[in-house]
C-alpha cells in the first residue's frame, strides 16, 4: 500500500480526538522510561521507535513496551513473555496502576513514577477521563508506518542521518540530518525531517522538512510538491496531498537540499 492509499482510505476523517488520545497513552511509555532509565541530556531515553505496527520504548530491565495507538493497546514483553494492557474504559492514572502491576509480573521492582513535566495534549496526565478507541486511529497508525518507511530510506540514502525517533513531547516521529558541527564536535547545523501527526495549528498529519538553526528572512523557491510554512521555517507537506512513494522522496530531496544550501550560506 502506498502511503497515499493509507491516508485518503478515510477522506477528510477528523483524527484530532485519536491523536489526543494516543499521545496521551504514548506518554505512559515516557512515563515508564523516565522511571526505570537513567536520564539523558536530550531527554533520548524517553524517545520511541517504530517496529511492526507499534510505538516501542526504549528497554529497561530487560522488557520493553509497545504501544499501538491506533487501538490503545500496550504489549508489555519481557522475562515473562508477553502481557497484553488494553487501555480503553482506563483513565491515565488507572493505566499506569494496571502497567506497575504488568510490569511486576516481568520482574521489575516497582518505582515511584515520574510524570513527564511536559504538557500533554489533554491537560495533566493524571486527571483525564477515560481512554476511547477513536475509529480515525487506523489511520493514524498508517501515517507512522508510511513515515516509518520513508524514514528508513532517508536513514540508509543520506549520509549522517540518525535514528527515526518519536518523541513524546511533539509525538512526532523523525531523524535528524547532521549538516556541521563546531570546533568542539557539538552539532552547529543539522536538518529534521519528520512526520507529525498533527497539531494545534495543522490538525491532520503532515510530513516536514526543517533548517535549523532557522535562518532569517529567507525566502525559498517555490517546492514542486508541497509548501514551505509561514508559521515556522521550514516545508511541509499536507497527507492530504501525499502522493506514492516515489513523489514523496522527491518531496523530502528537493526540501533537505533547499535547507541544506540555505545552512550553507550561514
Amino acid at each position: 500500500m502506498s502511503a497515499s492509499q493509507g491516508f485518503l482510505a478515510v477522506p477528510g476523517a477528523d483524527l484530532v480526538a485519536a491523536r489526543q488520545q494516543a499521545h496521551t497513552a504514548a506518554q505512559l511509555l515516557a512515563s515508564a522510561a523516565q522511571t526505570y532509565l537513567p536520564p539523558r541530556a536530550d531527554s533520548s531515553e524517553s524517545a520511541m521507535r517504530w517496529a511492526q505496527g507499534h510505538l516501542v520504548s526504549q528497554a529497561f530491565d530487560g522488557v520493553t513496551l509497545h504501544l499501538d495507538p491506533g487501538l490503545l493497546v500496550i504489549l508489555v514483553r519481557g522475562p515473562e513473555g508477553e502481557m497484553r494492557l488494553d487501555l480503553e474504559g482506563r483513565s491515565p492514572s488507572q493505566a499506569l496502576e494496571a502497567l506497575a502491576t504488568a510490569l511486576g509480573q516481568q520482574g521489575v521492582a516497582f518505582k515511584p513514577w515520574r510524570i513527564p513535566d511536559w504538557d500533554t495534549p489533554m491537560g495533566p496526565l493524571m486527571e483525564q477521563g477515560a481512554f476511547a478507541v477513536q475509529p480515525e486511529g487506523a489511520v493514524l497508525t498508517r501515517a507512522y508506518q508510511a513515515a516509518a518507511e520513508l524514514l528508513a530510506q532517508v536513514e540508509r540514502d543520506i549520509p549522517k542521518a540518525g535514528p527515526a525517533l518519536c518523541w513524546p513531547h511533539h509525538f512526532d516521529l523523525a531523524c535528524l540530518v547532521a549538516v556541521a558541527s563546531d570546533e568542539k564536535g557539538k552539532l552547529s547545523q543539522s536538518i529534521g525531517i519528520g512526520m507529525s501527526p498533527g497539531d494545534s495549528g495543522i490538525p491532520a498529519p503532515y510530513l516536514y522538512v526543517t533548517p535549523w538553526p532557522a535562518p532569517e528572512d529567507w525566502q525559498p523557491a517555490a517546492l514542486k510538491l508541497g509548501d514551505w510554512n509561514k508559521t515556522w521555517v521550514g516545508a511541509l507537506l499536507h497527507y492530504r496531498d501525499w502522493p506514492g512513494d516515489v513523489g514523496v522522496r522527491a518531496f523530502v530531496e528537493e526540501a533537505a537540499a533547499a535547507c541544506r544550501g540555505v545552512l550553507a550560506q550561514t
